[in-house]
Order: C-alpha cells, then structure tokens, then sequence
C-alpha cells in the first residue's frame, strides 16, 4: 500500500493502514448514458442464448450490462471509472477492471479523511450509475501497534454495515491484517496436494516422464508460483517448507529433477527488475536507484536497486554480493 508519492504507508504506533475491497454488482449497468458511445452496437440489443450439446436456451435480449468475457469490457470499464479517484492525500484508490481497493492512512487515530472517501465512493457510483455489491465489500485494517487494542469505527454503505475480515483473497493472493503469508501458502499447498491425485494417476497410465512434467508444469507448478514475486521473499521457513514438500512429492511421482521454489523466485525477480528499470512509464522506475558503480570483471553493467529496506522489493535488504549472483546482467 503506497501513497501517491510513491512512499511506502509506514504502519507504526500513530499510523494504521486500513482498506476496503470494493465489489460492484454489475458493471456499466447504464453505459448507454455515457457521451463516449463508441462500440455501442456491442452493448445495445444483444441477443444471448445457452447451449448445451444439441440443447439451446430461449434466446434473450439485453441493453444492459457489458458481456462477460468481452475483450473490451475491463478497457471500457477502466475508461468509465478513470475519473474516481481519491480526494485525500491519505487515501488512494487501487482499481483494477471491476474491484477497487480503497486504501486509507490513519494518523492520530483520526478516521475522518478514509470514512469521507468511503461516503465520496459511494456517492460517485450513484451518480454514474454503478451498483455496490456491499455483500462482497471487506474491510482490512493493518494495526502495527501493540500497546494497546484501538476500536474503529464501522464503515457503512447504502445503510449497510461493512463486514470486517481478518483476511482477504484479492486477485489471487490472501492479504492478512498481519502482513503474514500463512494464510496465502496453506491455502495454494492445499491446492496443489489436491492436483497431485491426477499426476499419480497419469504415471499408473504410464505416460512418458516428459508429459508428467508437462502436467505438473500446467497444473501444479502454475498455483505455488503465481504472483511469487509478491509473497515468497517475506512468507516463512515453514510456510517454504510446505510447499517444497509438493515440489519433493511431484519429482517421486514423475521420477524427474523438478526446479525448486526457490530458483523459480529468483529467476521471476531478476525479469520483474529488468522490466521495471527499462520501462520509465512504469510507477516503481523512479523507486529504483544506481548502486556505487559495481561493476564485476567479466559484466559490464551497473546494478538498479529500490531504497534499502523496501518492504515491496526483497533484494533491498540483500548484500551486494548476493545481488550480484542473482540478477547477472541486469540490463540485458
């Protein structure tokens, strides 16, 4: 969670991040309203049918709404909701097609500005003609201080109460009010063992090692690696453990080296870094700095890092030495 500054929301004993994950009922519910009515023929008229086999259904005419699965409709939607954005320098708001985060920085114990951007949120989507699934709507608070136990307040929507969850799965990855990844790693071991049934019954057909490692590829290695970058550098020994066990089991099953977690985190860092540092529109570029020329005998190249200690980037808090073996050629 970042300020618009690009400086990290620090949690300390003044200071609390609290969010809201917001879920709309239905998106573009009034599109046609929009001055912009550019592929409006895609959305005015638009006959829909369900075929199963040989059976169809009744065929169904709608205006409203914008097609699951469309191709254009997380563009469109983007281009709807562009101009919802926060009005405190405390917030900021995180939209991503149709969930929006509401993230809030609370200093003082002062919860006026992050309450006003909810009541903000709520009035803007009456007035483009958006829904609030209140329902499917969380709230998250982040409380790094221990001293004692602080009682917020309530967030309330259409005159409904915000549930308050202790954690929340946001585009893939459980985000808990202790910044820990145990959450997160039981639930993707869990996922996997449960795939490891099909590998076993693969090898009784006796399929060829190659497709084995295909299918854990495809099928297993896909869920313990997906958005690793975000959480392996920060999760437990434990937690690491317990998903290497899976990798450990799937190499007995195909009777094959498998590649561990661990060099797939390194490997996926070292392309996330070369993307950042060479692409300049990209938020984070200017989070990352030239390190004292370091520049080994046989790479002519100079290392980029984010601000030592950077929570979002784990090599910020690697030494040098260590960098150097991980992301060789940087600039390649």
């Amino acid at each position: 969670m970042r300020q618009k500054q690009g400086q990290p929301l620090q949690g300390k004993e003044k200071h609390q991040n609290v969010g809201v994950f917001e879920d709309y009922e239905e998106g573009l519910v009034s599109f046609y309203d929009v001055e912009a009515r550019f592929h409006i023929s895609s959305f005015t008229d638009r006959p829909q049918s369900v075929q199963v086999g040989n059976c169809s259904s009744t065929t169904l005419t709608l205006s409203t709404g914008a097609p699951q699965g469309c191709v254009l409709s997380p563009l469109l939607y983007s281009l709807y909701t562009y101009d919802c954005t926060a009005t405190s320098s405390s917030n900021i708001i995180v939209k991503f097609a149709d969930d929006t985060v509401v993230v809030g920085l609370f200093s003082d114990n002062d919860e006026r500005a992050y309450l006003e951007e909810i009541k903000h949120l709520e009035n803007w989507c009456q007035e483009n003609n958006l829904l609030l699934n209140v329902s499917k709507t969380k709230e998250l608070i982040v409380d790094c201080s221990k001293k004692q136990e602080r009682h917020y307040q309530p967030v309330r929507i259409s005159g409904t109460t915000v549930e308050r969850v202790d954690s929340f799965r946001y585009l893939g990855v459980y985000i808990s009010q202790d910044l820990s990844w145990s959450r997160h790693t039981s639930s993707l071991a869990k996922k996997a063992r449960q795939r490891l049934y099909h590998l076993r019954r693969l090898r009784d057909f006796r399929l060829p090692s190659k497709v084995l490692r295909n299918f854990y590829t495809c099928t297993i290695e896909s869920i313990l690696t997906g958005n690793i970058t975000v959480w392996f550098g920060n999760s437990t020994k434990q937690d690491r453990q317990a998903l290497q066990r899976v990798v450990r089991s799937a190499e007995r099953i195909t009777h094959s080296e498998l590649p561990d977690l661990q060099t797939i985190y390194y490997k996926r860092c070292q392309t996330k870094a070369r993307k950042i540092v060479k692409d300049p529109t990209h938020p984070n570029n200017r989070l990352f700095s030239l390190l004292s020329p370091l520049v080994l005998s046989h790479l002519n190249t100079v290392i980029m890092l984010p601000p030592l200690g950077s929570p979002f980037y784990p090599f910020s808090s690697t030494p040098p030495s260590t960098i150097m073996s991980i992301l060789p050629r940087l600039g390649k």
